[in-house]
């Protein structure tokens, strides 16, 4: 069996940003690395008891879960994807790197998201996260803050001109 690896589909190498799919087989069970940033769109044979694929994005199901905690994880979302990605009621994980390289311009959290593991590398296109209904999370002069405002999670280049200074809650 293969597992795929941290980096393994990170999208600078020309092969990876070639790629228009990335099928993740019925039978595929091995964890999946982070920092898969590949433009293509994620699809997973149905019968897959680890995995499944909604809209080209990749999630890990609840029972999966090494954490035991409740609600899907976002894995992987495809950089190729473009326009305003509402995270799904039933995650409530996005796990790190999920977004890196991403071509969305919003990213929009409602209130069932409990954790969003740092991102980095986010692309000039997006300009804004909407938080519906979530006191977990606060965006903030171009930051996307988590743990009460203390912990920067992901920040926004396209809002990052000249001095950029960091939130006081930080």
């Amino acid at each position: 069996t293969v597992e795929i690896g941290n980096w393994a589909l990170e999208g600078w190498d020309a092969p990876v940003r070639k790629m228009t799919k990335c099928i993740i087989p019925s039978d595929f069970t091995m964890p999946i690395g982070y920092g898969n940033s590949i433009v293509a769109d994620f699809e997973v044979e149905s019968g897959n008891k680890r995995y499944y694929s909604r809209d080209g994005v990749l999630y890990l199901k609840e029972q999966c879960r090494e954490d035991g905690l409740p609600g899907d994880v976002l894995l992987q979302f495809p950089g190729g994807k473009m326009g305003t990605f509402v995270i799904p009621d039933a995650v409530t994980k996005v796990r790190e790197a999920s977004f890196e390289m991403s071509s969305l311009t919003e990213i929009v959290i409602g209130p069932n998201l409990d954790v969003f593991e740092p991102n980095h590398d986010v692309r000039e296109q997006m300009k804004k996260i909407t938080i519906n209904g979530n006191a977990k999370f606060k965006f903030l002069d171009g930051f996307l803050l988590g743990d009460g405002g203390s912990t920067i999670l992901l920040a926004l280049p396209s809002l990052m001109k000249g001095t950029v200074v960091v939130p006081s809650c930080v």
